[in-house]
């Protein structure tokens, strides 16, 4: 599990005319919560997720995970940390067409150093895990929407980090399997005790969470 805290934290791109994406942030996730970052479109969430994945840092302020101030690592270093704490889900599925589930669900740790034999024996359990054991041969293309969404997260999970970070992870679906979907986050977070961060316009998946945190115009408008 890990403790998330944002402290001041703004990003802006560019020098003439400079564009400002978030705006002094302060924001603290809990150690296996679960929470909805909300918003309407270009008002910084996506910016504030990549930060908190360590895609990106903050042109000012701190950004800290379990007091480590991730903000202040190399390129090399964030990538590093990244690999072994925060697992990404997203709303295009990112699956490689031409491997079978399984190995695109391996290749969660590919660049881990783990043998073959290993990750793809982890991978298949993870994906029994999400209830694709039975499609571990298939292709991307053999596979429902809901079920490629599936293989996305187990990859995500295969390394097993204290952070999902998920945007907007039901977008490409429809209704039922978005349930299903949130049904599987549920499960997660109460069998791991993950924390679990959405990015999402939908409010069917925000009310599915513990918290929702509102941005507008790139600063925290609601609940912290």
């Amino acid at each position: 599990m890990a403790v998330i805290e944002l402290i001041g934290v703004s990003k802006w791109f560019g020098i003439s005319p400079r564009v400002v994406a978030l705006r002094d942030v302060s924001l603290t996730i809990a150690a296996g919560e679960y929470v909805a970052i909300v918003g309407p479109s270009g008002s910084g969430k996506s910016t504030l997720l990549n930060i908190i994945g360590c895609l990106d840092v903050p042109s000012s302020g701190s950004y800290r995970v379990d007091e480590r101030v991730v903000s202040d690592l190399s390129a090399k270093e964030r990538t590093a940390f990244r690999s072994v704490t925060v697992g990404f889900v997203f709303q295009a599925f990112h699956l490689i067409p031409h491997l079978s589930a399984l190995e695109n669900a391996s290749i969660g740790v590919l660049y881990q150093g783990v043998h073959r034999k290993r990750r793809m024996k982890e991978a298949f359990d993870v994906l029994e895990r999400v209830g694709l054991a039975g499609r571990a041969d298939f292709l991307p293309r053999q596979l429902s929407g809901g079920e490629q969404q599936r293989v996305a997260i187990a990859r995500a999970l295969l390394a097993r980090p204290a952070v999902l970070l998920c945007d907007e992870p039901t977008g490409n679906l429809d209704s039922q399997t978005s349930a299903d979907i949130l049904d599987l986050l549920d499960e997660l977070r109460a069998g791991r005790s993950m924390t679990i961060a959405v990015v999402t316009h939908d409010p069917i998946v925000s009310q599915r969470t513990s918290r929702i945190v509102h941005l507008v115009d790139g600063r925290i408008g609601g609940p912290m």
